[in-house]
């Protein structure tokens, strides 16, 4: 059974995405090289080391006994302690764990941006894929790839930006649950301010797309439903990070 053109050539382009990420971090996955400095080993190394051992023991770490005279852990959301890719750090070792999430986020951010460019801007293969590795390979991933946090919560960012558009376009409950999901995901990451920023811009979004689409119907009911997406979305989300 042969591919449909189209299909064949965002295979292409996934898979170049995923190895062009692959070569950036070839001293990571290769060489084993991982860079412990900064934050990632003073903050996100440690304490993700503290809740592996604390699960090996059978506790669950809601306290951090080895820091000043204890600090909560499970409040701290920077841990991200109920993240899906934290799971891998309770799991396997430290290493693995660090490569897999930085690999892997990287190139979602690179992917979800690609994606954005093309079904919501309408912009070319090549332009969208020029797009893509501008935005994952930018100075804000580089700058920040000692915060894990930082970095799993822009790569969702595209995505959010995405599914919003498109629920307000296609009108489906469907784009509605995923972008509550992926901002609930988003939330989870640690990188709170960075869901500040974007649900500012999405708010501003939302009443350029409403006047847009007020000036073309004058229904007044076209104008609110982009803001009435957004929050319903916000609402979700909410739900989905409150564990």
């Amino acid at each position: 059974m042969k591919l449909n053109e189209n299909i064949r050539k965002e295979i292409v382009i996934i898979l170049l995405l995923l190895s062009l990420t692959v070569i950036y971090f070839n001293n990571l996955i290769f060489k084993k090289e991982l860079f412990l400095s900064g934050d990632m080993y003073n903050f996100f190394y440690s304490q993700r080391i503290y809740a592996q051992k604390s699960f090996q023991n059978g506790s669950f770490p809601f306290w951090n006994t080895d820091i000043f005279c204890g600090a909560p852990y499970i409040d701290d959301i920077q841990n991200a302690l109920f993240y899906p890719f934290t799971i891998l750090f309770y799991i396997s070792s430290a290493y693995f764990a660090i490569t897999i999430t930085l690999v892997t986020h990287i190139f979602m951010a690179g992917w979800f941006l690609y994606l954005l460019m093309r079904q919501c801007f309408h912009i070319d293969r090549r332009g969208s894929l020029i797009s893509a590795i501008i935005y994952m390979f930018s100075g804000f991933f580089t700058m920040h790839m000692e915060h894990l946090n930082q970095v799993m919560s822009c790569a969702w960012s595209p995505l959010i930006i995405l599914t919003y558009i498109k629920s307000t376009e296609e009108k489906k409950i469907l784009f509605i649950m995923l972008m509550a999901v992926s901002l609930g995901l988003q939330l989870l990451t640690g990188g709170s301010q960075n869901t500040f920023y974007l649900i500012i811009i999405l708010f501003l979004l939302s009443i350029y797309l409403g006047v847009g689409q007020y000036i073309s119907t004058k229904n007044l009911k076209e104008f609110s439903q982009p803001m009435l997406f957004l929050i319903t979305g916000i609402f979700i989300s909410l739900a989905v990070a409150a564990v």
